[in-house]
């Protein structure tokens, strides 16, 4: 990714407990616009501003208007009143939240203060109900409660644009470029011959979970054949039907063999290969309960050919952090440590199995064990990217009012959400459809954001065909002008962009 090097002079006049807030809201929409933050609060210093965010309009410097009613429920901690969120006509799509009254401002409704309820996780910190893993559940959340949301079609993205338009009368504006495994920039598209690009338009990090490594144990077999006598009783014979084929084929193919369906990684990699992308897996160090894994021992006896295997083929591997790691520093910092020494590698990402991160509690822990990024803020019922936008962010520290100093890489797309029959439970073409919705946000918004596929979800029969889909948004994304590559070479590019 290119290093922006315009710096945007930005005039802020809020009450003091919004300051930093807003500055950190602007800043990250500022990040994502191509540009530096330059923050000035004393009006004095307000010539050369290039922006305002004042109750007034300042003098000839666009102004996006504060809302007294936002400042006053962002100092009481309260939740957004119901309703807040509403769609805007402007020269990109907006959603903004707390309207204003009068006339004069170049936005009609407090853009910073939406962006900053968003990207904060607000809803998460004033809605104190989680579901049985212990998540935010998506039906709280602004995206399920206020129509004008859609987590798909991220809202900030089109805060950004704006900002962009804004910022790009006074500013040379130097957008995104990304690039891919081997560093070296992409041609463009539609390059002449001899013609280079600086960069990709965006880019995705190919990811993957490893919470399995092994389908054809004795206590597979038996769930399956339980599995398969309920979805029959029931009256789901497709499901009943698949769940025996499967078994057969292990019979008949698998164990003879002595291969696996969910040992996919040969292939996985080989694939990958050919196609010039990379990836991240994230694997678990230790098990202690059962939804860290039912087969914890079966899973330690083969996570070293695979971590062997990784290493070989020059893959990052992070820490897939499991129930404990989620609430205790100690135990966190130990099954770091442990995946250190078996890879002989830093080990500086971070996904929870799950999903069962927390933005105000769990991403505090992950700062002060030293993680570079994390990817695990994300909705396991709906696609897009939780906090609305399709860039890599700073996460925000309410406790201690500040910005952690650890990156959130949006995970906008997991297989299990589109297929999973307790989430999307999509067909496969319209699973397809839906991921290449969310990666066509991220690519019309020149952002950067994690696509999550197991693999115990890349056999042709177990999948059920959502293999190959992994194989299509690849696809996808390299025909639309996109990198795919490893989570850590993304945040990498993006820390050094914005100055981390």
């Amino acid at each position: 990714m290119s290093d922006p090097h315009a710096t945007a002079r930005v005039f802020i006049d809020v009450p003091d407990h919004l300051a930093r807030k807003a500055a950190w809201a602007l800043r990250t929409l500022c990040d994502a616009a191509g540009c530096r933050l330059e923050v000035v609060r004393d009006r004095e210093l307000s010539p050369g501003a290039v922006l305002a965010y004042a109750p007034r309009p300042l003098d000839g410097v666009p102004t996006i208007p504060l809302s007294a009613e936002a400042s006053e429920t962002i100092a009481r901690g309260a939740d957004v009143p119901a309703g807040s969120f509403a769609s805007f006509h402007s020269p990109a799509p907006l959603v903004g939240a707390f309207p204003v009254e009068g006339t004069g401002f170049a936005l009609p409704f407090d853009l910073v203060a939406s962006a900053f309820v968003i990207l904060a996780a607000w809803d998460e910190r004033t809605r104190p109900q989680r579901d049985q893993h212990g998540r935010f559940p998506y039906e709280l959340s602004f995206f399920a409660t206020e129509a004008a949301l859609d987590a798909a079609d991220p809202p900030l993205d089109g805060h950004v644009r704006v900002l962009r338009r804004l910022l790009g009368e006074a500013l040379d504006l130097t957008p995104p470029r990304w690039k891919g495994r081997s560093g070296r920039p992409l041609d463009a598209p539609d390059a002449a011959p001899g013609e280079r690009s600086n960069g990709a338009a965006f880019a995705i990090a190919l990811t993957h979970d490893i919470d399995h490594l092994h389908r054809w144990t004795p206590r597979a077999v038996a769930g399956s054949l339980r599995r398969a006598a309920l979805d029959a009783r029931t009256g789901d014979r497709a499901t009943a039907r698949w769940e025996l084929e499967c078994l057969l084929r292990a019979f008949t193919d698998h164990l003879p063999a002595g291969t696996d369906p969910y040992w996919t990684f040969l292939d996985l990699i080989e694939r990958e290969d050919r196609l010039g992308v990379d990836s991240t897996f994230f694997a678990i160090a230790s098990h202690h309960e059962r939804v860290d894994g039912v087969d914890a021992r079966d899973y330690h006896r083969r996570l070293p050919a695979l971590l062997r295997l990784l290493r070989h083929s020059g893959r990052e591997t992070g820490l897939h952090g499991n129930s404990r790691d989620r609430v205790d520093p100690a135990a966190l910092s130990e099954d770091r440590s442990r995946l250190k020494e078996m890879i002989a590698g830093a080990v500086e990402g971070i996904r929870f199995h799950y999903l069962r991160c927390l933005y105000h509690e769990t991403l505090p822990m992950l700062e002060t064990a030293g993680f570079a990024y994390d990817s695990s803020i994300a909705f396991g019922a709906r696609e897009g990217p939780r906090c609305g936008l399709s860039f890599p962010f700073r996460p925000y520290l309410l406790a201690e009012d500040r910005p952690l100093d650890l990156v959130e890489l949006p995970l906008v797309v997991m297989d299990g959400t589109l297929q999973e029959r307790h989430y999307r439970n999509l067909p496969v073409s319209e699973g397809r459809a839906a991921g290449q919705r969310v990666l066509a946000a991220v690519r019309d918004a020149g952002g950067a954001a994690a696509v999550l596929w197991h693999n115990t979800r890349l056999d042709p029969l177990v999948s059920r065909g959502y293999g190959q889909v992994y194989w299509d948004l690849i696809e996808w994304i390299q025909a639309n002008g996109g990198v795919a590559t490893s989570a850590g070479d993304v945040v990498g590019q993006w820390r050094a962009a914005v100055g981390l």
